[in-house]
């Protein structure tokens, strides 16, 4: 059942799970922060320091140190700050320690020394950096950069005070900051220093660290899943950044700058391993650290330690050699622990490597090794548990109390992958022993990662780290998934099927969050973290007697899991093999309506018609019988979160039994025929929504654009890319709705641009789009809905997916009975980069939305009776549901193919709308009152 989550660990997510692990784990700083107003008191010093020359600069520091009774406090003062610094530079952080404090008594006695105010902080916040404490680290040099920033005279110090922070932030995955903030280093570096005019090493330095950071964020930004469809930033733009910032940083640094080309050392291996896949670019840099390692024996260590953990990482991530992979690994951890002792929190991502290479090992395909017991699954729990206390300082690491409280942990990255490595060792060592205690330690361990996960939605605010979790999470998601169905098969206890919906929206909420900062849509406040959904409160929002939900969630390569819930019944079940037959259906029908272009679709019982009638009957006995069977029966409103895979699985279209050969399309046994389906991206979206206060009320808007010459021959379908061509009966279609409503504008032919559209979209409760839209399976921020082509000057005519994100529609319905708009690429996690949900994220309550490319004529012919049910007070998966049988009564028999009539699905809220009634109500009970009036008014004369 669940085994199959290591086969698809190795196989599929292996490279790029490691590297955003391995190398991720971001650069030591070796920046320095110059241009203090303070004065060096010592010349050679000085300008040993502005050269860079840093082993000059420890000689001259000791000479002077045999001085130290003559010192004033500022010459004390400057020695202590220049020794912090260069043992931050050469990792000697209990040295730095030392000299800092002293300096800081020295800060704290006299006003007069306060001009090393802003290099104190530095230090003090880079020493955070190093020690894996970004929260500390960054408070710190926020307030070194403030201080940096009072100061009359602004130069190198103030430029580097920016570039630490940048440093900071892009370790801890807020990238966004970390661009801000080395753009601004380098416009005060071109505004100080006119590019050419870089004389003194020490701006050398500088300059070369600005290219240093662009090029490590550009990486970084390479190595996220997300690329153009969030970031704006597609690979290919951000390999070339990176390697332009990466050849002008080694082009700028000091020769004598040996730790400066040591970092590019670093950026250059994480370049080469993540877009080449090691190569002679990796080894050379692997090369060019260990070279600079050897020259300076016990001085730069950090060099030594970067090309450990490179050789590491790539061993993990490409070779599978576990042997060489922990080599260097502890070559890693042992130069680490010359330098930070054997309990800090540096030592955590090596130490979390030596795990991860034998664990990796212990298996064969999809099951542990013959011969690996508990014990080697002991061993790795008792390093993890070791990690753990070293993340949080102070916390008694114990077995029977696991996991420490939140406020305890010092680096909340490497937690999460220390506590995801977690769960998956416990988990397979209580696979090995069956003992109850072992499951409930995995029990505990899987609650604490789903509470972390949710704290990460609430405390961390960026796409980056966002995207870092889920790529951390994705797969242990799957395996608490699948530990949650076991629980719940043997107890049943409504806890883990609570859980198990937590698991399934966790993904859900993590890819909706990004598009939400990404877009900068509307969060809120009381869905800030995970939303936490109990049987009780899932049943007093989406369940009655007559509706119930049905949630599946599916990875590549693992089986689906189905969670049920109606007003007197739950169930949770494990499906297999359902993805291949759920794929066939859609392939069927988008396949069938090409048929139709060229008027060449078969009869029922031949050709195509039987391939459909087939995938239908054969997704119906694999994926909807078991849930029908195993929840006793379902109600007839069902509300359905498909989950990333199925979402372009029409379920109303399935068949419960396989109709005779012949059968007129009419007749087929459609589950459409018993149950009304609505669907909902996640239910933190459906929350959202009904969070966003209403606005639009009243009116309804009908757009019917016009296209091309009015020669051109018309076309059948609602969707062309480049050109659309001239529909036939999509102005008739508004037309006919705009008749049931008493408030009805309707934008027309050439009146319908974008321009006049996307004016009218925030003033209209119910929108409805006849027109073309275009998907683009590569790039789906471009697909786009079409508006009139035919305006002066051939302005734009195409409103694309990303153009919606950014808009604000309070609307209450919007129907587009366009080409698949409800369908597009499947993202990782997200599911379907689709312009519903495009639409349904700027505001729209309800989305009408089509899975395949629609026809023209009988769409028209749909969407008026869709509307007489919306008319009458149905429910909308009502009221789809009426109108795409009622089609069947009265369409044409050419029509009656399920790729006419059934792409139309409902998402969002299905709560019914009282269009087509207006006001008219309002003034009929007036008049009832008056007349009412009138006749009391009447009887009371005639009496008096």
């Amino acid at each position: 059942m669940v085994m199959s989550f290591f086969q698809f660990c190795f196989r599929n997510g292996r490279r790029l799970l490691v590297v955003s692990m391995v190398i991720g784990w971001g650069i030591l700083g070796y920046g320095q922060i110059t241009g203090s107003p303070a004065e060096i008191p010592w010349p050679e010093v000085a300008a040993a320091e502005a050269a860079c020359t840093y082993g000059q600069m420890a000689t001259h520091l000791r000479r002077r140190a045999q001085q130290a009774q003559a010192w004033t406090r500022a010459e004390r003062m400057a020695y202590h700050q220049l020794r912090a610094e260069q043992a931050l530079r050469f990792l000697e952080p209990d040295s730095a320690v030392v000299h800092l404090m002293a300096g800081k008594a020295l800060l704290d006695e006299t006003a007069s020394l306060a001009a090393w105010q802003g290099r104190y902080l530095g230090a003090m916040g880079r020493l955070s950096a190093q020690q894996g404490n970004y929260g500390a680290a960054e408070a710190l040099l926020i307030e070194a950069l403030a201080w940096w920033q009072q100061q009359p005279t602004p130069g190198l110090g103030l430029i580097e005070a920016h570039l630490d922070l940048a440093d900071v932030w892009r370790q801890d995955l807020a990238i966004d900051r970390a661009l801000d903030g080395v753009w601004t280093a380098r416009r005060l570096m071109q505004t100080l220093f006119p590019e050419g005019e870089y004389a003194s090493p020490a701006v050398q330095r500088t300059a070369a660290r600005i290219d240093l950071t662009l090029a490590a964020i550009f990486t970084r930004i390479g190595r996220t899943v997300v690329h153009e469809q969030v970031t704006g930033l597609s690979t290919l733009a951000s390999r070339d950044s990176a390697s332009h910032y990466l050849a002008r940083a080694q082009a700028t640094w000091p020769r004598t700058d040996t730790l400066g080309r040591a970092q590019t050392g670093v950026v250059a291996g994480e370049y080469a391993l993540y877009y080449q896949g090691g190569g002679t670019a990796f080894w050379a840099a692997i090369d060019t650290l260990e070279a600079i390692a050897a020259t300076y024996p016990g001085r730069v260590v950090a060099a030594a330690i970067d090309a450990a953990k490179l050789r590491s990482g790539y061993h993990l991530a490409f070779t599978g050699d576990t042997e060489a992979g922990l080599v260097a690994t502890r070559r890693a951890l042992a130069l680490q622990r010359q330098v930070f002792g054997s309990a800090h929190p540096a030592l955590v991502p090596m130490s979390y490597m030596a795990v991860a290479h034998p664990f990796r090992a212990s298996f064969e395909g999809n099951r542990v090794k013959d011969g690996i017991g508990p014990a080697v699954f002991d061993t790795y729990l008792d390093s993890l548990l070791l990690m753990t206390q070293r993340l949080a300082p102070g916390w008694q690491a114990s077995r029977l109390d696991p996991l420490p409280p939140a406020s305890a942990i010092t680096n909340r990255d490497y937690y999460l992958k220390v506590l995801d490595m977690r769960v998956k060792c416990a988990y397979w060592r209580a696979k090995l022993t069956e003992a109850p205690a072992d499951h409930a330690l995995t029990w505990r361990l899987v609650e604490g990662f789903l509470a972390l996960i949710g704290d990460e939605l609430r405390q961390n605010p960026h796409v980056y780290r966002l995207e870092n979790t889920l790529q951390v999470a994705e797969m242990t998601l799957t395996l608490a998934l699948g530990i949650a169905y076991e629980r719940y098969q043997e107890t049943g206890a409504p806890i883990y099927w609570e859980t198990a919906l937590a698991v399934m929206e966790c993904n859900r909420a993590l890819l909706l969050r990004k598009r939400q900062l990404v877009q900068r849509l509307y969060i809120a406040p009381d869905t800030a973290g995970l939303q936490a959904w109990t049987m009780p409160a899932l049943r007093q929002q989406f369940t009655a007697p007559d509706q119930g939900l049905v949630s599946l969630f599916r990875y590549p390569g693992f089986q689906t899991f189905a969670l049920v819930l109606t007003a007197d019944t739950a169930a949770f079940l494990d499906i297999k093999d359902v993805w291949g037959t759920a794929d066939s259906v859609h392939v069927c029908l988008t396949d069938q309506w090409l048929a139709t272009l060229w008027g060449r679709l078969q009869p029922p019982g031949e050709g195509p018609a039987d391939s459909l009638a087939q995938a239908a009957h054969r997704v119906y006995t694999h994926l909807w019988q078991p849930i029908v069977e195993v929840a006793g029966g379902l109600p007839p409103r069902l509300l359905v979160i498909p989950g990333p895979q199925l979402e372009a699985l029409p379920l109303s279209l399935l068949l419960d039994s396989l109709p005779a050969a012949g059968t007129p399309f009419a007749q087929w046994p459609y589950l459409g025929r018993h149950h009304a389906f609505s669907y909902a991206y996640s239910l933190e979206s459906l929350h959202l929504q009904a969070a966003r206060p209403v606005r639009a009320q009243g009116p309804w808007l009908g757009v019917a654009p016009a296209f091309g010459p009015a020669d051109s021959q018309a076309f059948a379908f609602r969707g062309d890319r480049f050109a659309p061509r001239p529909l036939v009966y999509h102005e008739g279609e508004v037309k006919a709705i705009a008749a049931m409503h008493p408030q009805a504008d309707l934008l027309l032919g050439p009146a319908a641009t974008k321009v006049a559209v996307r004016e009218a979209l925030g003033r209209y409760a119910y929108l409805h789009l006849a027109t073309h839209a275009w998907v683009h399976s590569q790039r789906p921020d471009s697909s786009f809905v079409a508006f009139s082509n035919l305006g002066a000057g051939g302005e734009d005519f195409r409103l694309s997916l990303a153009e919606v994100y950014d808009l604000d529609i309070p609307a209450q319905l919007l129907v587009m009975s366009g080409c698949a708009t409800a369908q597009g690429p499947l993202q990782p996690g997200e599911g379907l980069a689709s312009l519903s949900r495009a639409f349904f994220a700027a505001g729209v309550r309800s989305v009408v939305a089509s899975l395949w490319p629609v026809h023209d004529g009988a769409t028209a012919h749909l969407m008026p009776t869709f509307y007489d049910g919306l008319a009458a007070g149905l429910p909308k998966d009502q009221a789809i549901q009426a109108a795409q049988q009622a089609f069947l009564q009265t369409a044409n028999p050419r029509w009656h193919h399920p790729a006419y009539w059934g792409a139309f699905q409902v998402y969002g809220d299905v709560a019914p709308v009282p269009f087509g009634q207006g006001d008219g109500w309002r003034w009929g009970w007036l008049l009832l009152a008056l007349a009412l009036g009138l006749v009391a008014w009447a009887a009371w004369r005639r009496l008096s």
